[in-house]
């Protein structure tokens, strides 16, 4: 079986942010901890980003020139085909215990490898700066399966993120996305 990843995995329920105090927009020349929280906060409310879902929970939401991105990767299940998730069951994951879950990249062509088994050496991410989260949730319900019997589709939101002491969590709901294998 090959494995491809789903192209554009956008839902029924447009992005919408949670809560969170208005952050200023920092500059993107010299990244931080609050850009990162702000890029969380605008990526996921823009209507027009970017947005990849595959695979075991692997979400990516960018700005459109490619250089801001936000990316979810977790390994929920084994392959779906042997342990398929629970039409309703919710996952809780500490992003201070898998921090890695998520992160937040400036840089440029940061998506070209996202949900794509092939590999182009003239479009390579060049990641300038990368920040993960100290603490907060990444919830994640799975609501339906769709008409492929190795696709899915989850509510994903994040709660109280915070990529330094200092920045304020963030809390925002990134909608229902589909993921899984394209079988082929």
């Amino acid at each position: 079986m090959t494995f491809l990843g789903l192209a554009m995995g956008c839902g029924a329920n447009s992005p919408q942010p949670v809560s969170g105090p208005p952050i200023e927009p920092p500059s993107l020349e010299e990244p931080n901890a609050d850009t990162a929280a702000h890029s969380l906060g605008t990526l996921a409310d823009d209507e027009g980003a970017q947005r990849v879902a595959c695979a075991n929970i692997n979400l990516a939401l960018a700005n459109a020139p490619d250089t801001e991105a936000v990316f979810i990767n977790v390994a929920l299940f084994g392959p779906l085909e042997d342990t398929p998730p629970m039409i309703g069951e919710t996952f809780e994951i500490d992003l201070s215990e898998t921090p890695d879950a998520l992160r937040v990249q400036y840089g440029s062509n940061l998506t070209v490898d996202v949900c794509d088994d092939t590999d182009d050496p003239a479009q390579q991410p060049v990641i300038q700066d990368e920040f993960l989260p100290i603490s907060g949730t990444l919830v994640i319900e799975v609501t339906e399966q769709t008409n492929v019997s190795s696709q899915y589709r989850a509510q994903v939101s994040l709660v109280d993120v915070r990529f330094s002491e200092d920045t304020a969590p963030v809390t925002v709901d990134l909608g229902i996305e589909t993921y899984g294998w394209l079988p082929g």
